[in-house]
This record gives C-alpha cells, structure tokens and sequence, in this order.
C-alpha cells in the first residue's frame, strides 16, 4: 500500500509511504516501515469499494460500529494508541427506534369503581 501525504499550501511538503499488508487474527495489518520524519497532524485515508476496491469485506460493515486499531511509535520512542471508528459509505441510514411509551393498565373494573 502507497499513502500519499501532502502539507498544507503554506508548507509544500510530499511524502510518499510505502507499507505491507498483511493478515493477522482474522484482521488486515498495514506495517510502514521506514517513515520520514515529519510533523503529521491528520491522516484520512479513503478506501473505494465495490469490484474495484483495493480490499474486500467479509461481512456487512454496515450492520455494526466498526473500529480500526492504531498504534503509532514515533522517532523520539513516543506511542499513540487509539481506536476511531470507521465510517463506512454506501450505508443506508439506520432507522431511530421509537421509544415506548407508557400504556394504561387495562383491565376490568369492579362496579364499585364506576360509580360517577
């Protein structure tokens, strides 16, 4: 896999990473390992589906909150672990279930309790 970053047009910077997919616990794992040393700040990286998507889903992504693990070690030893969720395109959105409301108790009433 090949990410392309690109900085912002006050700091014309390219760098070009170039990293290993590979399979692990039934996940995908992306390994750059040589990284220039640059202040990064956003990374979205964008994947298309469908026939011509670069990976394919086993199951539906839109069923469930689907998160990715990241575990960032930078030059100076610092790591940075978190887990953003993955937002997945093409989804139809989820209907919002409707809360229940209170029913009346019904039940027979006693010919005392319809008295007027």
């Amino acid at each position: 896999m090949v990410v392309a970053l690109y900085g912002p047009a006050y700091q014309p910077i390219e760098v070009e990473l170039v990293g290993r997919i590979d399979s692990v616990k039934g996940g995908i794992r992306t390994i750059f390992v040589v990284v220039p040393d640059a202040p990064v700040s956003k990374v979205v990286v964008e994947l298309f589906g469908g026939k011509k998507g670069l990976l394919d889903n086993s199951r539906n992504i839109c069923r469930h909150r689907n998160r990715a693990t990241v575990k960032l070690t930078g030059h100076n030893g610092k790591v940075y672990n978190t887990k953003p969720e993955l937002k997945a395109s093409g989804c139809k959105k989820r209907k919002k279930k409707k809360s229940k409301r209170h029913r009346r108790a019904r039940g027979s009433l006693s010919s005392a309790s319809r008295v007027r």
